[in-house]
């Protein structure tokens, strides 16, 4: 490597990724992370080794305001098409797909007191008769729905109702449909239904020659698990899982079988109902001391005690509030996702877990990476499955604004409802070849998938010490395509596609950036914060891209020589969370000084003005950014003219083409 003009006792080191295959790993200091992992990342993807801007979110509808209990995707025998089933307030409604309108279930009344509402889909292929006998009906997938409050409710696509009743579906919270037979949960005692009937709870045979199975403590939430044998039941309290041989259909064989009802894991509980999630033949759920995975091909040789496997995760897990009941997965493609209530009462984070590439949870021979936790909504619950023969996902969130959406999530489009979606990584500490002192010089940073204008704003800090330092800020701008709201093209006209771009940026040197006003320098340590053990990066970006590698330069320092006296310190020393430092003698005075320099959030307003066929109106959206204000007034005319567009739709009568007529 060619030597740089530096002084005597220096030379050239470098470091850096050309991919990001091993994952998120907060969990490790920045100088222990090895190739290939990031500190972490926010609204990100990672295939590949590519840490990708997300795909896009886009809302389905607005629900009503109130408490946001639940939400449901079923599909019935009743209708060709799914349907999304949420709850607000005790009141239930109904969409449709394409989800575009909904209407409510005058006939179903849940209390607005529930803090959330259980969902379960059961089959019923046989109905209770005037005078007790039962007999066969054409099989229908019925919905029912629970608060603990209120009647159990239920819905099958047409009709719904409540139903309650001597010997009917039992009041209560958690269900699941296993074995033929709906589990209805309540506090610590568990419902089983006739067989293949779950309006009716009339058959004995419990064990002990009690009216329902009895768990540990209350329970907190269940699931059907399918083995290589018959199915099972897997019912959770918030400190034991218990497993109850629901494929036993011949219920007098219950209180003679042998672990009919065992107790698997003594110690390890759900807090989440809604965590409790099937992927890949492995059931995940957040247990209370963090999520946790179970294989059943290895039941049979299944200890008490499992790893729990959210530590890479640690720098958001470490913030959750203390409340984890409303955590909520759900299991798209390759992708587990974990909303959490990170520092709020809603989930401000989802995680997101890959198993498509090389990752750190080998355990079990699969490979699974943590991208990223990903924001921009609040889901409350999660609705994964096939729709309109296409594998689709959507969530219920109560949004920043206090409004209850229906969101769907992975859209082709890597845009939030059509706006740019700002996302983040915060890198290894790059040390090169050792852990001496170094100086860093500067840096490359490789994009790729860029498309449209693409905003961004490097900054660096050293990994032991000092906050994030801008060190550029760049837009880059890469076309789309031809077409605009401007163009005029008729059928002659010749469109082309365009490629997504990519750029390699290099920094500028270090040491021609303005010093930090709150430098380290002279409270943690006496030298420069240029020079360190290693070196981080903060990569903001609004906009499509992806970053794809990073090559770091350094000049390594000469350490040998006398030691240091070591005297006491004097001042006043302070730094804050995100590394900004300052001494003063007077302890005030330092903490004013941190307080005058605080991270800038940039905002804007933009409005748009359209006047066409003698309709006018205006619209305007507000937006902010940690990038630059060119980034915020992007994002906010965007959001301007998604308003427009959509208020457009709305009064305006419908165009046509010089090639066919209204009426034609």
């Amino acid at each position: 490597m060619a030597r740089s003009n530096v002084p005597a006792g220096h030379r050239d080191s470098f470091d850096g990724d050309l991919t990001f295959l091993r994952g998120m790993q907060s969990a490790l200091e920045p100088v222990q992370i090895t190739d290939g992992g990031y500190v972490w990342s926010m609204n990100t993807v990672n295939r590949g080794g590519l840490l990708q801007c997300r795909p896009g979110y886009e809302i389905k509808f607005c629900l009503p305001d109130g408490k946001l209990q639940g939400g449901c995707l079923f599909r019935s025998r009743r209708n060709a098409s799914e349907q999304i089933v949420c709850v607000v307030d005790g009141r239930v409604y109904v969409s449709d797909y394409p989800f575009k309108t909904y209407y409510r279930l005058a006939d179903i009344n849940l209390s607005p007191r529930a803090d959330m509402v259980y969902f379960a889909v059961a089959d019923q292929t046989v109905e209770l008769n005037p005078d007790g006998s039962k007999s066969f009906i054409n099989p229908r997938a019925v919905l029912f729905i629970q608060d603990g409050l209120s009647p159990a409710a239920w819905f099958d696509g047409g009709q719904s109702g409540h139903n309650a009743g001597a010997g009917l579906t039992p009041m209560g919270t958690h269900m699941a449909f296993s074995g033929g037979r709906l589990w209805v949960a309540r506090e610590e005692k568990l419902f089983g239904s006739d067989i293949y009937d779950p309006f009716t709870f009339i058959e004995g045979y419990y064990l002990g020659g009690s009216d329902s199975f009895v768990l540990p403590g209350a329970i907190t939430g269940m699931a059907e698990m399918q083995t290589t044998g018959l199915p099972h039941l897997i019912v959770f309290t918030d400190s034991s899982t218990t497993i109850f041989q629901s494929g036993l259909r011949d219920r007098t064989q219950w209180p003679a079988t042998n672990d009919f009802q065992k107790l698997l894991l003594p110690t390890i509980g759900c807090v989440a109902a809604r965590s409790v999630t099937s992927h890949y033949g492995l059931l995940w759920w957040f247990s209370q001391h963090g999520l946790t995975r179970f294989d059943t091909a290895l039941m049979s040789q299944q200890s008490s005690r499992l790893t729990f496997l959210d530590v890479e995760m640690g720098i958001s897990k470490s913030r959750l509030d203390g409340n984890l009941s409303k955590i909520a997965g759900a299991s798209f493609e390759n992708y587990l996702l974990m909303s959490v209530p990170f520092a709020d009462n809603y989930n401000r984070h989802t995680w997101v877990l890959d198993e498509s590439g090389l990752g750190q949870l080998e355990e079990g021979g699969t490979t699974s990476t943590w991208n990223s936790f990903w924001m921009g909504t609040r889901p409350v619950q999660w609705m994964s499955g096939l729709v309109a023969g296409q594998s689709r996902v959507y969530h219920v969130s109560k949004d920043y604004d206090g409004k209850n959406r229906l969101w769907e999530a992975f859209i082709n489009e890597r845009r939030d409802n059509g706006c740019d979606i700002l996302w983040a990584a915060c890198t290894r500490g790059y040390a090169g070849k050792s852990i001496s002192d170094k100086a860093l010089r500067y840096a490359d940073f490789y994009f790729s998938e860029m498309e449209g204008e693409v905003d961004m704003k490097i900054s660096w800090a050293g990994a032991t010490r000092g906050r994030f330092k801008p060190l550029f800020a760049k837009r880059v701008k890469s076309a789309r395509g031809s077409v605009d709201a401007t163009s005029v093209w008729d059928t002659s006209t010749e469109i082309y596609a365009c490629k997504k771009q990519s750029r390699i940026l290099r920094s500028p040197e270090v040491n021609t950036v303005v010093a930090d006003s709150l430098t380290s320098c002279g409270v943690e340590r006496p030298k420069i914060e240029a020079e360190d053990q290693a070196f981080m990066f903060l990569i903001l970006v609004q906009g499509v891209g992806a970053l794809r590698g990073i090559r770091v330069f350094m000049d390594a320092r000469n350490e040998h020589g006398s030691g240091e006296c070591q005297q006491d310190e004097t001042r006043e020393n302070m730094v804050r969370f995100d590394g900004a430092a300052t001494a003063d003698d007077d302890l005030e005075e330092a903490y004013e000084d941190l307080a005058s320099d605080l991270p800038v959030e940039y905002t804007s307003t933009q409005s748009v003005s359209y006047d066409m066929f003698g309709v006018q109106w205006t619209a305007s959206g507000v937006a902010s950014s940690p990038v630059t204000q060119a980034a915020a007034d992007k994002v906010a005319l965007q959001l301007a003219k998604r308003k427009a567009g959509l208020e457009a739709q709305r009064v305006l009568p419908p165009t046509y083409g010089p090639w066919r007529q209204a009426g034609g």
